[in-house]
């Protein structure tokens, strides 16, 4: 499993690996997304998603992406704070504190946010994307959010094999299609929804939107490798929706 966050030790750039945090600048190359006339009117990336950096260690950051759910909270992958990408990759310095500080880029602007709420990861079972409850989430708050900033709201519903779908990161606005659900071997770990679209390091929180109503189906977890082939999964809207409520 690659977590798709960039970790960056120094000025060197890691290469992605299975179970760890891909660390490659965006490759020049990427699908071609759909024509603009063929999305629905939703709202663009800039007004809804920020960039993130979560310094790891002295040496060591990752970057990746927040959801806006409005009133400045924001939701991302734990991946990105918990401080288990920069143990794999054996930072120099490594802080091993869960809730590492982020910094947001939001519609202009660079503020600290505070962690509210932290999935936890199972380490038992080695390093990598294992998550209970498959809740690779984090909750973040900015305490002075940009005014009137738009926030997503989560769908009711999904996602579902077959459900069209605009990705949202920090490099694209895609469509895209759900292909399947999944539940990892052992039930503590839960489950994620998977799309055959590659997405690339540095797009971990990134959002998935219901393509016909613009509502949030899920966040941009991991890319898992091997057979069947490459898959991305994210955390399902049900998922998410619990983890804020802190259920």
């Amino acid at each position: 499993m690659a977590a798709l966050s960039l970790l960056r030790p120094a000025a060197l750039l890691l290469l992605p690996l299975l179970a760890g945090c891909a660390g490659s600048a965006p490759p020049a190359e990427r699908p071609a997304a759909e024509p603009v006339a063929a999305r629905p009117v939703l709202p663009p990336a800039a007004s809804v998603l920020a960039g993130l950096r979560s310094e790891l260690g002295p040496a060591c950051f990752a970057t990746g992406a927040a959801i806006h759910l409005g009133h400045g909270r924001f939701v991302t992958a734990a991946h990105l704070l918990d401080g288990s990408q920069g143990m794999l990759r054996r930072c120099p310095g490594l802080d091993s504190s869960l809730g590492k500080p982020a910094q947001l880029s939001f519609q202009g602007r660079e503020q600290r946010a505070r962690l509210i709420r932290l999935g936890r990861a199972d380490l038992r079972f080695g390093l990598g994307t294992y998550y209970v409850g498959g809740r690779d989430l984090a909750l973040l708050q900015l305490d002075t959010p940009p005014p009137g900033a738009a926030g997503l709201s989560l769908c009711a519903q999904g996602p579902r094999p077959g459900e069209r779908v605009l990705v949202l990161t920090p490099y694209r606005e895609q469509l895209a299609e759900i292909s399947g659900l999944m539940r990892e071997a052992n039930p503590l770990h839960g489950g994620y929804a998977e799309m055959t679209l590659r997405l690339e390091a540095g797009e971990s929180g990134g959002a998935v939107l219901d393509a016909a109503a613009g509502c949030l189906l899920g966040l941009v977890s991991h890319r898992q490798e091997g057979p069947p082939g490459e898959r991305t999964r994210i955390v399902p809207a049900p998922v998410l929706e619990a983890f804020l409520l802190g259920q």
